[in-house]
């Protein structure tokens, strides 16, 4: 089964996801079903939409919109994220990783 990640959706959201590999053997939907369960837990897509939008929200706080916006375009025109990172917002996915982990310890300590 494929991991995913905050970026790795940003990605495939540029693409109009397109790229997604299935994660299901049969995706033919059947005449009627007995329940609907929407979300599934704290650790699928919904979380994944999570993180991204939080990545993102602590990017604003230090850039402005329009490199941010410049860095989604580059990315969505089929630039690789980390080189976009690079021009557009002057770090590293590596480098937003561990600020991003930083912003997260210190939202949790703000909250508890």
């Amino acid at each position: 089964m494929q991991r995913f990640s905050a970026f790795s959706l940003f990605r495939q959201g540029l693409g109009g996801h397109k790229g997604w590999k299935p994660q299901w053997r049969n995706a033919t939907p059947k005449p009627s079903y007995d329940a609907i369960i929407v979300g599934g837990g704290g650790h699928g897509l919904g979380a994944v939409y999570e993180s991204a939008w939080l990545v993102f929200r602590m990017l604003a706080q230090e850039r402005s919109n329009e490199s941010i916006v410049a860095f989604y375009e580059s990315v969505r025109d089929g630039a690789d994220v980390d080189d976009a990172a690079r021009r557009h917002l002057g770090l590293s996915v590596a480098q937003i990783t561990t600020q991003w982990r930083a912003y997260l310890e210190k939202s949790a300590s703000t909250v508890s």
